[in-house]
């Protein structure tokens, strides 16, 4: 028993090696089959505000400070062409609010309300209890609810049609990246992120890898009226995820995390002997997953 703890240290420095000589498919993607069940919980911290002056006075002013949580189950009632979820049935077991400075959380919908969420046009469209949901109810359950908008995937971004080993880096897809934000309405002259393969961790048999990514923008520009100029914009985002090591297996990521933030402003004047308006935004949203499938 002497050389137990030799024994040991051995073993972890066999195993870690093991890890890195490995090398894994990369598929950030689900693959998604109606009729699909999971179970998940969703976290949100929300701070925004917006300015608007003219000649220093203010004109419109909004701030937006906030914590959220969601949970519930999920079922796939529509896919897409790529096998992404494009509609949904969640039975929600909590779905609630609480502002900044508030010591409790506001339940926003009731536990076992039924939701139904689906696209129309770009908009998504949420249906609760059969009824249209409120304008507050829908912008709340934005924040966690992202069905997709484009042929364009994660995979097409941050992935790599490569092999990749823990501790492996690449860059994002910029161009890519870029011409999906124009679809937004959103110009970017610059772009640039990396995505790392960071480790590898085993669940009940099952090899999951954790991908984290990180995106920055330089100056970008989106619609306003003619007069008023971009003097400040940027985008800055980190990305996390646990994905399957063995592309389709059927599960769910068990965790994701998103920090991003968007900083932007914009001065001119309406008419030439009218004072200058000042327009400034800032957005931050960390949202926190964690999912597993149902039978």
């Amino acid at each position: 028993m002497r050389y137990s703890k030799e024994l040991i240290a051995g073993m972890l420095v066999a195993f870690a090696l093991s890890v890195f000589a490995e090398d894994f498919a990369i598929r950030l993607t689900e693959r998604d089959k109606v009729g699909d069940r999971s179970e998940f919980t969703q976290t949100a911290e929300v701070e925004e505000s917006m300015s608007i002056t003219m000649g220093g006075n203010p004109i419109k002013q909004d701030e937006k400070s906030y914590t959220a949580k969601f949970a519930g189950i999920s079922k796939v009632l529509k896919i897409d062409k790529l096998d992404r979820g494009i509609e949904y049935e969640i039975i929600a077991d909590t779905l609630e609010k609480r502002l900044k400075g508030a010591t409790k959380s506001v339940a926003i919908l009731p536990k076992g309300a039924k939701i139904h969420v689906a696209k129309k046009g770009k908009k998504q469209i949420y249906l609760v209890d059969g009824r249209p949901a409120s304008k507050d109810v829908a912008s709340l359950l934005g924040i966690f609810i992202s069905l997709p908008n484009s042929k364009v995937t994660d995979d097409d971004i941050f992935g790599t049609k490569e092999r990749k080993k823990v501790g492996d880096t690449w860059e994002i897809n910029s161009d890519l990246a870029k011409k999906d934000f124009s679809r937004r309405g959103m110009k970017i002259e610059n772009l640039t992120g990396k995505t790392k393969l960071e480790k590898m961790f085993i669940v009940n048999g099952v090899k999951y890898l954790v991908v984290a990514a990180n995106m920055k923008t330089g100056k970008f520009t989106m619609p306003l009226p003619p007069f008023l100029k971009t003097t400040r914009s940027v985008i800055s985002a980190d990305f996390s995820g646990e994905v399957p090591a063995i592309p389709d297996t059927t599960t769910t990521k068990l965790k994701s995390a998103t920090n991003m933030t968007i900083s932007f402003a914009a001065e001119g004047k309406p008419k030439p002997e009218a004072p200058i308006m000042r327009m400034t935004v800032k957005s931050t949203r960390i949202l926190h997953s964690a999912g597993k499938p149902l039978k």
